[in-house]
């Protein structure tokens, strides 16, 4: 038994209707090991550009059960150089990508019409005004068992139930994306959070909230949690744990309650493959590249790896600064990997906006420039697998030891076997 990861990545059309058609890679996925789940997620760029423009970031996950396709999307808009407000944001299901022109005005959506074994189908039934870069990354394999996505609306009570297909099991890793609003409203915020949850004992939030008021563009938070909550709204200051794990379930303790409901979408894995959830920060010494090895817990071989994060230091909540709004997500699969992000001014009465998107590296800290032009890049790391480590190579050190969150995903533990003796001659 093993598991399977694949990173990859495919350009969006921009005719009515164009497919992506993806055929996965035959050592890793098979009748036998099966692909489960989809990760996809994008900016507005093209293929390792950093380009001045609207912050737009498009994330969602993709699962199928007994042939049915699940798939949920988070979406954010920030309009570049504006002194007024031109935000938005989105989360629901349907489509696993959705992004927007204006605050108020829908871009592109896309959808997978076809989930196998062995590959799928993007579709773009309403296409990109220009073509941009997609990255995904496929998990599956005989010790990924099951996996399920959806989308709830918090109760605003003390705890909520968060129901699973029947016969899935106890989940082994959920992650989440939360935004402060349904879809398209466009109400002066874009406010996202991107959240890996594991095991009911460690989680890790990064949170980019724009908020267009005269002093202050950016609110940003990052942080990690060992007692299995995370940070919803830096706005809100709420706190969701996932405090218990159950058979075809989990449970959604709010420990401080949300001013209005807003969705959640989440991915749910389980089989017996293994997962370490932690945090680093980048360096700022040695001579590049500066190598750092992440132990997985487990001891087992990983196959993958999310990384995530903001500009800013672990566990700072920023208001002040003048160029940390931003938040980037990436993936490896210990040889393919990619990262996409979107950054704007912060304390500032114009909006300084950008994108970026690498399809070589795992990690790009960029900050806005606080002027026209294209996010700055301030350090950049490779996602390789090294024994039973994530290693990140980084080609560069950074001035400031920003903080970084990864999932790292690997084998299940062996089962030992018990060999017997052999007697020979007579009893």
């Amino acid at each position: 038994m093993a598991l399977s990861v694949q990173k990859g990545t495919v350009t969006a059309p921009t005719g009515v209707g164009a497919t992506n058609v993806v055929s996965l890679d035959a050592s890793k996925f098979s009748v036998a090991n099966p692909c489960r789940a989809l990760v996809i997620w994008g900016t507005f760029g093209a293929t390792n550009t950093a380009t001045d423009g609207d912050a737009r970031m498009s994330k969602g996950y993709v699962t199928r059960n007994g042939g049915a396709i699940a798939q949920t999307y988070v979406t954010g808009f920030d309009a570049d150089t504006l002194g007024t407000s031109a935000s938005s944001q989105g989360i629901n299901s349907g489509f696993c990508m959705k992004g927007y022109a204006t605050a108020t005005t829908m871009d592109y959506t896309a959808a997978v019409t076809a989930f196998s074994d062995t590959g799928f189908t993007l579709t773009w039934a309403d296409p990109p005004a220009v073509a941009f870069e997609v990255h995904f990354m496929a998990i599956g394999g005989a010790d990924c068992t099951g996996a399920h996505c959806g989308v709830y609306t918090p109760t605003l009570t003390a705890t909520q139930d968060i129901a699973l297909p029947a016969g899935f099991g106890q989940p082994n890793v959920v992650m989440f994306n939360f935004a402060d609003r349904p879809d398209a409203v466009a109400d002066f915020k874009n406010d996202l959070t991107l959240v890996f949850g594991w095991d009911n004992v460690t989680s890790k939030s990064a949170i980019y909230y724009g908020a267009y008021t005269a002093a202050a563009l950016m609110n940003l938070y990052g942080q990690t949690r060992s007692d299995g909550s995370w940070v919803t709204s830096a706005r809100q200051a709420s706190l969701a744990a996932r405090n218990v794990w159950s058979t075809d379930s989990f449970r959604m303790t709010y420990s401080a309650t949300n001013d209005r409901a807003s969705p959640t979408t989440f991915l749910a894995l389980t089989g017996p493959f293994t997962s370490t959830i932690g945090q680093g920060v980048a360096p700022i010494a040695g001579t590049p590249p500066v190598v750092q090895d992440i132990a997985h817990t487990a001891a087992t071989t990983p196959k993958g790896a999310f990384v995530m994060g903001t500009p800013l230091i672990h566990a700072a909540n920023d208001t002040t600064s003048v160029d940390l709004g931003g938040i980037w997500f990436g993936g490896t699969d210990g040889v393919n990997e990619g990262t996409a992000g979107i950054v704007n001014d912060d304390n500032n009465t114009t909006s300084f906006a950008g994108v970026w998107t690498n399809a070589t590296k795992v990690i790009q800290n960029r900050i806005s420039p606080g002027v026209a032009g294209a996010p700055t890049l301030m350090a950049e790391a490779d996602g390789l697998i090294s024994g039973t480590n994530l290693r990140l190579s980084w080609n560069d050190t950074d001035t400031t030891a920003r903080a970084y969150y990864y999932l790292i995903l690997g084998d299940a533990v062996p089962v030992p076997t018990l060999t017997l003796p052999t007697f020979q001659g007579a009893y």
